[in-house]
C-alpha cells in the first residue's frame, strides 16, 4: 500500500493532487465523499471547410 497509516481526509487530498491535478477536487457535492469536477469547459475542435 502506498499510502499506509493515513488519515482519510489526508489520502483525498493526495489522491486529488496526484491523479488529479488538471481538475477541482475541492468542490463537495451533497454526500459525496470524493469529487473531480473539470476546471473549465474543454472547447470542441472547430469544423472547417476545406480550402481548394
Amino acid at each position: 500500500m502506498k499510502y499506509p497509516n493515513i488519515r482519510e481526509e489526508e489520502l483525498k487530498n493526495k489522491v486529488g493532487t496526484e491523479y488529479f491535478s488538471l481538475f477541482d477536487t475541492a468542490k463537495i457535492i451533497g454526500n459525496v465523499d470524493f469529487c473531480v469536477v473539470s476546471l473549465a469547459k474543454i472547447p470542441t475542435p472547430l469544423k472547417t471547410k476545406k480550402v481548394e
